[in-house]
Formats: structure tokens, sequence, C-alpha cells
């Protein structure tokens, strides 16, 4: 019988670098946060690949616990680094954390796209600013009220087409998927 590298070798590194990758946010918040987002861009395509011959209803409850898990790190991150938006960071946290528990429960991927993970896309903002400081304007007054609706418009189309149409967005661009 042929080996299948994807669930042997595919799996066990997208679960250790999903895992571990949080921890070394605070050495490099920009650097760090981007390759969680990497690699959370393509582990479904893994996941196919290694579960190709059987139903995978593993992968999403896997994604959304790790993408959970990697926002209590952002929260903790942007907690200690006193974040001058924590508390809307908070709100935009606790409401993607209630449809993922939903979803968790009720295993109903279309439940997400009324809990759109802003966190993710305004802490992604967050730690610009910390890397950039000219940006900081993003987060300030009307222009913080700017950005949020942005985010949350470009966040809303981005859930409608992954969870409602269950497309990725390379699959988009490229028409295929990764793997």
């Amino acid at each position: 019988m042929k080996r299948n590298y994807w669930t042997t070798v595919g799996i066990p590194v997208i679960v250790a670098t999903r895992l571990t990758l949080p921890f070394f946010l605070w050495r490099n918040p920009l650097v760090v946060w981007g390759l969680v987002s990497l690699v959370d861009w393509f582990d479904g395509d893994i996941f196919r690949q290694a579960f190709r011959y059987q139903k995978n209803s593993v992968y999403q409850f896997f994604d959304k616990t790790a993408d959970l898990y990697g926002n209590c790190f952002a929260l903790a991150f942007s907690y200690t680094a006193r974040a001058p938006i924590f508390g809307l960071l908070l709100f935009f946290f606790l409401l993607r954390a209630v449809g993922t528990a939903i979803f968790l429960v009720r295993r109903k991927r279309k439940i997400l796209a009324f809990f759109p993970n802003i966190f993710g896309d305004l802490f992604i903002v967050y730690i610009f600013t910390l890397t950039l400081p000219s940006l900081k304007f993003l987060l300030q007054g009307t222009t913080l009220r700017l950005t949020v609706l942005l985010l949350t418009v470009l966040t809303l189309v981005r859930e409608y087409f992954l969870h409602v149409k269950e497309v990725q967005p390379h699959q988009l661009l490229t028409g295929r998927r990764w793997v």
C-alpha cells in the first residue's frame, strides 16, 4: 500500500505549526502572525490531500479550534502590549469566539458568516501600526471608524465565500487549489 505523506508528514507539521507559532508573537508579531495566516490559508488543502479518499469532517473542527487558539494569543498580546484599541479587539474576539462555539456544537459552516473574524483583520492592522508607527492614524478617531467599516465589509465578503459558498480565496484567483 502506498504511503500518504500528506497524512504522515503534512498533518503533523500543520498541527505543530499552528500550536507553536503563536507563542512567538511577543518576539515579532508581524512576522509570526503573517506565518500563522499563511499556514491557515493553505492547511485546508493539506487536509484535503491527506483525506482524499474519505469525507474530511475533521478539518473544519481543527481549523476553527486552531483559529480560536491563535486568536487567544493575539488577544493576550494586545492586552500585554496595552493596545489602545484593546476594547474593540476584545469585542470582535468575543463575537468570533461565540460564533466558533456555536459552530463547534452545530457543525454548520454558514453560522460563521454571521460571526465574522474581524478580530483577526483588525489585529493585523494593529500589529502593522506597531511595526510602522506612521500608520497609527488608521487606529485613531474618525479614521478608526473608517478602518473598522472597511475591514467589516471585506471580512463579511471573505466569510461569505469561505463559509457559505465554500470557496477559498486562491481558488477564486487561480481556479484551482494549491495542492
